[in-house]
């Protein structure tokens, strides 16, 4: 029988410290791009909010990511139920393609714990969009959230050109950035990974759960299908 270990969020890091996504210490190595889709419940004949978000670390204790802090509570995706899905490699000859499912819910993260990994076109993005929605709200008086229309695209640039500049000079204080930037920890309770190629007999296929929100219980060998 394959071993694939009890601890799935361990073999996820392995396997990612293999494609040199991350270090040993599950932190994203710099330049890479990490991101996988996560879908939070949207209550009542609502849809789904789906996101992609950037993986930063990975631990025994989950997937740290970040996202553009929310002015609104019911924007908060802290402690929705929520699914994820992370793909990686290539469906060709000699490669194999690997797919991960998880479902569980997120805690905020001391946001300090990510700063050394989160990419530096991240963080001036998510700074200079805030930058943007205050100065429409300055300018019509209105609250400027979810989607917000860039007013001139020329203008915004301008804008993240100057809040990189001020990145690099260490001119943005850390009150800025927990305005604008949000960590979370995602605690999966129950993951599935399931790998295969065109050289393999069939979808190798598994599933770990918790026991009580605890410790992994040993993983089950799924049929594919």
């Amino acid at each position: 029988m394959i071993k694939v270990g009890s601890d799935p969020l361990e073999l996820l890091r392995s396997t990612s410290e293999k494609r040199d996504f991350c270090g040993a210490d599950g932190k994203r190595r710099p330049g890479v791009h990490w991101i996988f889709g996560m879908s939070t419940t949207g209550g009542d004949d609502v849809a789904p909010n789906l996101r992609t978000v950037g993986l930063q670390r990975i631990t025994e204790h989950g997937i740290d990511y970040v996202t553009r802090t929310h002015s609104s509570s019911t924007s908060s995706i802290s402690e929705l139920p929520s699914s994820i899905l992370y793909t990686v490699g290539k469906y060709s000859p000699g490669e194999s393609i690997e797919q991960w499912r998880g479902e569980g819910y997120s805690e905020p993260l001391d946001l300090g714990e990510l700063l050394d990994c989160i990419p530096h076109y991240t963080i001036v993005e998510m700074i200079a969009s805030r930058r943007g929605r205050l100065e429409l709200k300055e300018k019509d008086q209105e609250e400027h959230d979810e989607r917000t229309i860039i007013d001139r695209r020329t203008h915004f640039m301008e804008l993240v050109q100057k809040t990189r500049i001020e990145l690099e000079n260490g001119d943005i204080t850390h009150d800025e950035m927990s305005q604008s930037i949000a960590a979370y920890r995602y605690i999966p309770n129950r993951m599935e990974r399931m790998i295969g190629g065109p050289d393999h007999i069939m979808w190798d296929r598994w599933e770990w759960n918790r026991e009580n929100g605890g410790e992994w219980l040993e993983p089950r060998h799924l049929l594919p299908y």
